[in-house]
């Protein structure tokens, strides 16, 4: 099956998009409205995407065995006693430092999920891409600040090359560029870009077994190197980031 085959057989829901944008304009932490405007603008992608899933040996060994990520990313006692220097405990150490829980993406993702017509092994593929999301930061090294964020979804775009994905790139990046000052935004993005174009194709990865790893060993293996250009700007990405923040909080107060 091709990707134009199965572009066909779904349709895109735009007025369901255009309502979810206008919120996430308003507050880009609306996850909910996020995962709505993905979902309404990519049916078709996300079953070509199960398809190739579907084809990969290590993504047919997940679908044949059912495995969910979730509770390997739960199991917080287990993962805060591995060594330092391990996938497993750089994710216990990441999500913990900006107080996230895996729960959380799964209730965002709920709402904004159109279940009609999809299949199943599409479903399990659009469950493990939402749960790996915070693994995807650790093996990246991108910050949960707005440039990071913008860095992982550009990435996220070059694996998955959904529409939406790309709106929301393309947006974010325009925004990224006005709001931020003292930062070179397009390198940036340009760089995110590239590694997820050229490293593994990590939806059918299974982390679980990679959780007790060395996180270089976990790069390596995925063809992940460094990213010099967000390693050269992150004094300069954080200095500006707490600026907005402290912006943020006099417009509130005043």
């Amino acid at each position: 099956m091709t990707e134009e085959t199965v572009s066909l057989n779904a349709r895109a829901r735009p007025m369901e998009a255009w309502r979810a944008l206008k919120k996430i304009r308003l507050d880009k932490e609306q996850t909910d409205e996020v995962f709505r405007f993905v979902n309404a603008l990519g049916a078709g992608r996300a079953r070509y995407l199960a398809t190739r899933f579907k084809a990969d040996l290590e993504g047919r060994a997940l679908l044949s065995e059912r495995l969910s990520l979730l509770p390997t990313l739960c199991d917080r006692e287990r993962l805060k006693s591995l060594p330092e220097g391990t996938l497993g405990r750089a994710y216990h150490d990441f999500v913990h430092g900006e107080n996230l829980t895996p729960e959380v993406l799964v209730e965002a993702s709920a709402g904004g999920r159109e279940m009609s017509g999809e299949h199943e092994e599409e479903a399990y593929m659009r469950d493990r891409v939402r749960d790996a999301h915070d693994l995807w930061h650790v093996v990246t090294g991108y910050g949960r600040e707005g440039i990071g964020e913008l860095c992982i979804l550009t990435f996220s775009y070059a694996q998955l090359r959904h529409r939406g994905v790309g709106i929301l790139c393309a947006i974010g990046s325009w925004l990224t560029i006005r709001r931020t000052e003292g930062i070179d935004v397009l390198p940036l993005v340009r760089e995110a870009y590239r590694r997820g174009r050229d490293c593994a194709w990590l939806p059918p990865v299974a982390w679980e077994r990679l959780m007790e790893l060395p996180l270089e060993e976990v790069r390596s293996r995925l063809a992940l190197p460094p990213a010099p250009e967000y390693c050269r700007q992150k004094t300069a990405i954080m200095r500006d980031e707490m600026r907005q923040k402290s912006e943020a909080a006099e417009r509130r107060a005043a």
